[in-house]
């Protein structure tokens, strides 16, 4: 069921370092596609991470459902993180083993598929982005790219109530680009929330309802 997500003054510091996000509050609502924006290095995956709760904030609330995920115990809060899907800027792939383990993993460990349906349901996805012939390899043999493209399938495999998306056109091809754009549709027409952050104008135009400015820590909202 897809879920509403809100951040309540929410700041964040690395140790010893300034605020990155300071007071920030939002929310998200099933259905919205809220896009985050900022200059290089000013906060966008913190922040994300911040709303999916991988990063505890300093001060202040992560609600999803109105319930606050840090009062939540630790089962609780894998319980709800198995609902959340995030495809990470970096890939995040597990090093020592193949891209279609890597895939697999998830399915086999959160997922009611039998091992026939797991490989007919991986086996779709990397004919569809062209990527077969890599199923085999370790993701370090892999460009930064394909990596993206392993990390976006493994992102929306399961399914899930909440989506996101962490600059996932970077070293995107124009195909693959219109394939993301696609699957943001699809999850708000299945009325799942999302939150991404990106560079690429006609993504942002496209898929956004809402745009954040995080700035010197600060968020403000302009037009999409």
């Amino acid at each position: 069921m897809p879920v509403k997500l809100e951040l309540k003054d929410v700041s964040f510091a690395y140790e010893g370092g300034e605020d990155i996000v300071r007071s920030a509050s939002f929310s998200v609502s099933p259905g919205e596609v809220l896009a985050i924006v900022a200059q290089v290095g000013a906060g966008k995956t913190t922040l994300l991470k911040l709303c999916a709760g991988l990063l505890p904030p300093v001060e202040g609330s992560l609600l999803v459902d109105g319930n606050n995920f840090w009062d939540l115990s630790v089962i609780g809060q894998l319980e709800l993180r198995h609902r959340l899907g995030f495809s990470f800027q970096e890939a995040a792939l597990i090093a020592n083993i193949n891209v279609f383990d890597n895939l697999a993993l998830p399915l086999r460990y959160y997922g009611d598929m039998a091992e026939n349906e797991i490989e007919r349901s991986i086996n779709a996805w990397l004919e569809r982005l062209n990527l077969r012939p890599v199923s085999k390899s370790l993701p370090a043999a892999l460009s930064s790219g394909v990596r993206q493209k392993v990390s976006f399938i493994r992102t929306v495999l399961l399914g899930r109530d909440f989506f996101f998306w962490d600059n996932p056109t970077q070293d995107a091809d124009a195909a693959f680009t219109k394939r993301i754009g696609e699957e943001i549709h699809e999850q708000k027409k299945k009325g799942v929330g999302q939150i991404l952050t990106t560079q690429n104008r006609e993504l942002l135009s496209r898929s956004a309802d809402r745009v954040l400015t995080l700035a010197g820590g600060r968020i403000s909202t302009c037009a999409p």
